[in-house]
C-alpha cells in the first residue's frame, strides 16, 4: 500500500461528477474508511466503485439501505464492491 500524501490522506484526486475523493484501490479506500470511522465515531462507512470515474470512494450508507428498505445497488452512483 502506498503511504499518505502531503495532506495525510491517500486520495488521488476528486471525482468530477460526485466531488468525492478518489482512491486508486479498494485497499486504500477501506483503510481510509476504517481510520475515519475510528476517528469520528459516527458509524459505518462503505467503500464502492464509482460508475462515473471508475475509482473507489468512501461514504456513509444511505438511510434506506441502513433501514433495509433498499439495496445499496439500487441507489444512484452506488455499485456493490
Amino acid at each position: 500500500m502506498t503511504g499518505p500524501n502531503r495532506r495525510g490522506d491517500m486520495a488521488v484526486g476528486y471525482c468530477e461528477t460526485t466531488g468525492k475523493k478518489r482512491y486508486a484501490s479498494r485497499k486504500t479506500a477501506r483503510f481510509t474508511a476504517r481510520e475515519t470511522r475510528a476517528g469520528d465515531g459516527r458509524g459505518r462507512l462503505s467503500t464502492y466503485v464509482c460508475e462515473d470515474c471508475g475509482s473507489w470512494h468512501v461514504g456513509r450508507l444511505p438511510a434506506p439501505v441502513v433501514r433495509g428498505v433498499k439495496a445499496r445497488e439500487d441507489i444512484v452512483h452506488w455499485r456493490a464492491s
